[in-house]
Formats: structure tokens, sequence, C-alpha cells
């Protein structure tokens, strides 16, 4: 097949996918499409080692060798998933089961505009926050403001309705059960990453694989923006010994494009 020669810019747009690496290097389940990645960088790394020389004033570089070859990976998302989530915090998911009911729990005392954490998150209701008097007086729901899912209490008014003898104790029935990300608890593993692309230039398709890689442990992750948040991967393009040198697509990472 001829060298496509043709000049055109290259602007791509495509799917970027993730499929997990087992033990032996094999990919055997299905993959996560990535969502909305808008940048997806490879670059290619040859360091290679010197040793000056101490036979004259110069101390010039005598030898250089070559060292192994490798290669990085940067992939940029606007969109977030579950997957990207494990990815970006170095964490697993878990199913939690729904916390139980609260039967005159006995909060923290407070003041005014205090917030207060219950024993668990994803309430489905608070049936009623009453004061500890001999004959509790009862809170009305105005008085303060309840974040069910993050299990929050927001206490902002305490006087109307009293006096009000504390600890406040609050009743409400089960939740729901809910997942877990716990972050930085996930073993290091190892991905295939394809990119199945056009260039919106031309609409010619390119096919890009690399068949080893594995994210670096740093990152960030925003939270807290105007704008639309930016979810930024990074890591190695490693050797895959699995393959053979010789191999039309090499040990690191392969092109692919129609003849």
């Amino acid at each position: 097949m001829p060298m496509d020669l043709s000049f055109a810019p290259f602007s791509g747009v495509g799917v970027v996918t993730l499929y997990k690496r087992d033990a032996n290097g094999a990919v055997t389940t299905a993959g996560w499409d990535m969502g909305e990645a808008s940048a997806l960088k490879l670059s290619t790394k040859s360091p290679s080692a010197e040793m000056n020389t101490s036979r004259d004033v110069s101390r010039g570089t005598a030898f250089r060798w070559a060292q192994s070859k490798t290669g990085g990976v940067e992939i940029t998302c606007k969109t977030l998933h579950d997957q990207l989530l494990a990815l970006l915090t170095g964490g697993t998911w878990t199913d939690v089961a729904a916390a139980q009911a609260l039967a005159s729990w006995a909060a923290p005392t407070v003041e005014v505009n205090q917030v207060v954490r219950l024993p668990g998150k994803n309430y489905v209701s608070i049936t009623s926050v009453v004061d500890s008097s001999g004959t509790p007086k009862t809170l009305a729901a105005s008085q303060y403001d309840v974040d069910l899912v993050a299990g929050t209490i927001k206490f902002k008014d305490i006087t109307t309705g009293g006096a009000y003898v504390q600890p406040f104790k609050v009743t409400a029935p089960a939740g729901n059960a809910y997942r877990t990300l716990g972050a930085l608890k996930a073993s290091d593993s190892e991905y295939l990453l394809t990119f199945a692309g056009t260039n919106s230039v031309d609409g010619k398709r390119v096919a890009l694989e690399a068949y080893r890689i594995r994210f670096d442990g740093e990152n960030d992750q925003d939270w807290i923006t105007e704008d639309a948040g930016t979810y930024t991967l990074k890591g190695g393009v490693l050797k895959d010994d699995t393959r053979q040198a010789s191999d039309a697509g090499g040990q690191f990472y392969a092109i692919h494009r129609p003849s």
C-alpha cells in the first residue's frame, strides 16, 4: 500500500476507550467509553545515559548509550462517570447497605447555623427533631435544613418555640443503599487504550491502539468550578511483552488507517 503523502491539517475527533488487562496481559472483558475527551496525547521517550570523561579538563561526554524506549499518554475528559472517577482517585466502588433507622439519636450540642453529621447517608426522610426536655418540644421543619444524601442537618433557628434543652434528638426511618468510592485503595492496573478517530478536516479515518497503559497516581479533580470541569489522566505507555517486536504494530502502540 502506498504512503499517503497528501497535505492536510489534522484535527481529530473520536472515541477513546479503555480495556482492563488481566494478570497475563490479555483483554477478556468489555471496555469503557471515556465520554467527551477533548484531548488525547501520546508521546515517545528514548532516554539516553551519558558518562563524562575524566581524561582532560573539558570533562566532555565520553560515552552515550540508549536506554529503554517508553511512551507517555494524556487524556483530558470533560464528562465524568464512575470508571473515570475510579481512575482519577485510584479508588474502588463498593455497594453500601442502607443506613439504619434513627430512634431519638442525640446530636452534638449546636449553635445557630452549625451543621451536624448523621450516623449514615442517603436517608429517605427525617421524621422529627425534638429537644431533651421532660416534655420534648419539636422543632419545625423550617428551623433546619436537611441534606438527606449527605446525611447532614443545619440548624438555622434554635430559639423559636423554645427555650430548648439540648441535645436535639433526631428520628428517621432507614435510608436507601448507596455506592461509595474509596480513594487510594485500588491496586495498580494496566489498560489497553484505543482511539476510533476521524480527521474533521477531510473526513479520513484513523484508529490507534496503545497496548499497555499504566496511569500515574497524581492528578487533580475539579469539584467546584464556574465552567464544566476537566479531568486529566496521565500515564506511561509501556512495552507489551505479550507481543513480538516483529509484529506489524510493534510492542508499544500502533496507528492504523484504511488502505
